[in-house]
């Protein structure tokens, strides 16, 4: 399969991620926010049940092994050298409660393996997040949809309280994101991507027992919604005209 198949038969694109990458990124490494353990996926489309190894003291399994911080990205072909690179990371973006992760102007210097971690004071790379703030069911294990996208410029990004402001405004909504913010309109489309699933124990998202409230499986955004009315909107069409 293409990127381009992966991306359309997911109901990705173009509902949250409008313009297609051009191609798949070889392997991301994604790193855990508390305890620091690292899960390693090296191939688009996978769904991968991490293993959380030993739990710190004073931590419980309800809480690690979200797995939601960008630690190395590898290339098969890496973007060339020179202007700076973006990476998005988009969790759940289909549905509601969704997130979005953006690390912004790292230079690029043609290299295969591209940490992001590594701490280097030569270059003002920037950082900026937001968490959907509504409620999901709390479960044994979540299985969360992962979208990494990576971005180029010539330029670096240099309004950080606009990428702010724009992150807040989408709430986590990447469609709304990408097609609407004027950091989007910078950003254009992207070079590379890839996408996979996560079960974790788990979620950086706000938890509930109210068993009132959606499944995030089942809970899609408007934008998910609004696709499907127009392909059903299309496919009477198509079936009116045939018949008269």
């Amino acid at each position: 399969m293409t990127i381009s198949n992966y991306f359309v038969e997911s109901g990705l694109s173009p509902t949250a991620v409008p313009i297609i990458p051009l191609g798949p990124i070889k392997g991301v490494v994604m790193r855990d926010n508390l305890t620091s353990q690292l899960a390693s996926i090296d191939q688009i489309g996978t769904d991968f049940a991490p293993n959380i190894g030993v739990i710190p003291n004073g931590l419980t399994l309800l809480q690690v092994g979200s797995f939601s911080i960008l630690d190395t990205v590898a290339f098969d072909y890496p973007p060339s050298e020179g202007g700076f690179l973006h990476f998005l990371v988009a969790i759940d973006p289909l549905y509601i409660p969704s997130a979005i992760f953006l690390y912004y102007n790292y230079p690029s210097f043609g290299e295969t393996i591209f940490n992001l971690t590594e701490s280097n004071q030569r270059f003002d790379r920037g950082f900026d997040y937001i968490i959907g703030n509504a409620s999901i069911l709390q479960q044994t294990q979540y299985k969360s949809h992962f979208v990494i996208l990576i971005f180029r410029t010539m330029q670096a990004i240099e309004n950080g309280t606009q990428i702010e402001t724009d992150l807040f405004t989408s709430k986590g909504d990447l469609a709304f994101f990408l097609s609407t913010t004027f950091t989007g309109e910078i950003l254009d489309a992207p070079i590379l991507g890839t996408i996979f699933r996560l079960r974790t124990p788990s979620t950086i998202f706000q938890t509930t027992n109210n068993t009132n409230i959606y499944d995030p499986s089942g809970s899609v955004s408007s934008n998910f919604i609004s696709f499907r009315k127009l392909i059903i909107f299309i496919v009477v069409q198509i079936v009116y005209l045939n018949l008269y």
